[in-house]
């Protein structure tokens, strides 16, 4: 009963943290564009874990915010 929902939350961050690794560190951290493969793996589970506010930030630096 518990573990349907923390796969659910882990689906979504697996897909998040790799779009986000992918394309968003490079807009939300400018000073990480162009970082290594190994430092987007190092980020991955973090971004993973944290995946709301991964993409709360992405989604306010892509309207033209402020990170």
């Amino acid at each position: 009963m518990l573990l349907l929902p923390l796969l659910v939350y882990a689906a979504i961050g697996l897909l998040v943290g790799l779009g986000f690794v992918t394309r968003g560190v490079n807009r939300v951290d400018p000073a990480a564009a162009g970082s290594p493969f190994i430092f987007r793996l190092v980020i991955l589970p973090g971004c993973i874990g944290l995946w709301p506010l991964i993409l709360l930030k992405w989604a306010r630096v892509e309207k033209g915010g402020d990170a």
